[in-house]
């Protein structure tokens, strides 16, 4: 009888302490849940601000590069007239690369690179060596402007001609390069506003959309 009462003693101790550890074991899982489940929403809510930033940055740089369209769209009309013979007067040209990228050089970070797809990526990649095109373009251009076109502003435009009504070599910089700074203007403007903000709507509305156990 005492043997009996031994063993149920020692089950009850024995179902006491797996309900314990049972219990503890439950617990701890809980909360590593709950933190997952905090940290999943944290990194959401990040990823959304992240693709708001970065739809905004594009949307702005879009807009200067309109306001720059119809710059080089005037003087697309000068370097006709350079082709056909007119001998317009050059022009001093006032064009801008008010572009810092900040959003964007963040898009190869850890976190942020993970959230984008391969299509926005390459957009990116694309839209990134147009950048750099376009910021040099305009800088040789205003360096030349600056050394070579201001100095003779005071004296007749036939200066910047030959006797055959073209340009004088040292002057053939000033048709090439806005034919060239408008084109990569256009495609960045393209790339932009066709590829790169759509993509980054479709994805934040996906995202915002999702489920915390999918990110």
């Amino acid at each position: 009888m005492e043997r009996e009462n031994t063993k149920k003693v020692w089950r009850k101790r024995i179902v006491r302490s797996l309900f314990e550890f049972f219990v503890v074991f439950l617990g701890v899982y809980l909360a590593f849940l709950f933190t997952d489940y905090q940290e999943a929403i944290q990194d959401k809510k990040i990823r959304i601000k992240y693709h708001s930033s970065l739809i905004f940055e594009f949307e702005v740089f879009a807009q200067h590069l309109e306001q720059e369209e119809i710059k080089l769209q005037k003087l697309l009309l000068l370097v006709e007239q350079i082709k056909q013979g007119q001998k317009p007067a050059l022009t001093i040209a006032e064009l801008y690369y008010l572009y810092d990228g900040s959003v964007v050089k963040a898009a190869f970070n850890d976190s942020n690179f993970g959230s984008l797809n391969q299509g926005l990526l390459q957009s990116i990649i694309e839209g990134t060596l147009l950048l750099e095109q376009l910021e040099n373009k305009i800088l040789r251009f205003n360096q030349l402007q600056q050394t070579l076109l201001i100095p003779l502003l005071t004296k007749e435009s036939g200066d910047f001609y030959r006797q055959d009504a073209q340009l004088k070599p040292v002057f053939l910089w000033y048709p090439k390069l806005i034919q060239d700074i408008e084109k990569t203007n256009r495609q960045l403007h393209g790339i932009i506003t066709e590829k790169a903000i759509p993509g980054m709507e479709q994805q934040k509305t996906a995202l915002e959309n999702s489920p915390y156990w999918s990110i």
